[in-house]
């Protein structure tokens, strides 16, 4: 374990941060899985997606969530959001895996 001089874990920051985090992935989910989504809707969701953290694995655990589930979530806008640049054509990088909850895709 690394010690940083001044730093401390607080929970109840912690968990806060994992439910706004839960909060920005059921908000894009809601927007994705509506149909016909306009190429503006379709950037402002990829925006949202955007703002998902994607190189490491959060602790859902803390905030009482299933990280599978979570993941599930999160891989389903994930490829909405890769059919709907097939349509619209809003961005040529690949849309990365958000969170990595288990390796097994």
């Amino acid at each position: 374990m690394t010690f940083v001089k001044g730093v401390c874990f607080d929970p109840a920051q912690a968990k806060k941060s994992v439910l706004d985090i839960k909060e920005t992935l059921l908000n894009l989910e809601t927007k994705v899985k509506k149909t016909s989504l306009s190429k503006d809707e379709a950037v402002d969701a990829y925006k949202i997606y955007e703002t998902l953290p994607l190189t490491f694995q959060i602790n859902w655990s803390i905030a009482g969530e299933d990280a599978n589930e979570n993941q599930k979530v999160a891989d389903f806008c994930r490829d909405k959001l890769n059919e709907l640049n097939h349509v619209h054509n809003f961005t040529s990088s690949k849309i990365p895996r958000a969170f990595n909850a288990d390796n097994s895709y």
